[in-house]
């Protein structure tokens, strides 16, 4: 049987146009894929080595809010949590990671670490509309706390939502 050029040659064009619009696609696949989710052992429970050193990195600490608010999502709250301290440790300024620990820390249960946590970043300068946020969490743990009778770990340092308008 003799192969005529021009299906070499119509077979080697769709063989090309194949391949690049496959590689075109996984290019655009990878950017919209979900978050990479590392498994580590701090998202099982366990602390934070006292050797790890965090140097400031905003690209770090805006990747591991990704990777956090993913997990807040699906409701895996002790990882979002390690997350959250993550992208605050890489950025101490980071306000939106704040916001999302204590809400993470919330819908989890931690009212006591919200009301603490809480209150020590309602005394830092941060922006309006996340002191707001977390005023608001501050504000329900506390009652949640009274209501349970664990008074005791409410702290003198009270801030209000009506003193941040």
């Amino acid at each position: 049987m003799r192969i005529k050029r021009r299906e070499v040659l119509l077979f080697l064009i769709t063989f090309f146009l194949f391949i690049l619009f496959n590689s075109i696609l996984l290019s655009q696949n990878k950017r919209l894929r979900k978050p990479i989710l590392i498994r580590d052992d701090r998202t099982k429970g366990g602390d934070i080595p006292k050797d790890e050193v965090f140097k400031l990195d905003p690209k770090k600490s805006k990747k591991n809010v990704e990777v956090g608010k993913y997990y807040l999502k699906h409701k895996k709250y002790d990882a979002a949590i390690v997350r959250f301290m993550d992208a605050i440790k890489y950025n101490p300024k980071n306000h939106e990671a704040k916001y999302l620990l204590i809400k993470s820390l919330f819908k989890k249960g931690n009212f006591t670490e919200v009301f603490q946590i809480g209150n020590g970043y309602l005394k830092q300068d941060i922006p309006k509309k996340f002191k707001k946020k977390i005023a608001k969490f501050v504000e329900k743990s506390k009652k949640y706390l009274k209501k349970n009778g664990e008074e005791k770990k409410l702290d003198k340092g009270k801030v209000s939502i009506d003193s941040i308008n």
